[in-house]
């Protein structure tokens, strides 16, 4: 990719990030049918969330 003149850079990547978005719907629909219990995907329901206080 990175031999590609600098036009084609910018629309490689957003092809890439795309197919990313594609191939993630994907897994959600396959794999986190239920529900997903992964930490990530319910930030809201974690009542320690954000950054720690300084």
């Amino acid at each position: 990719m990175a031999d590609l003149p600098s036009y084609d850079r910018a629309r490689a990547f957003r092809l890439l990030v795309a197919l990313f978005a594609i191939a993630d719907t994907r897994r959600r629909e396959r794999y986190c049918v239920g529900g997903c219990s992964h930490e990530w995907h319910q930030p809201a329901a974690s009542e320690d969330a954000g950054p720690a206080p300084t």
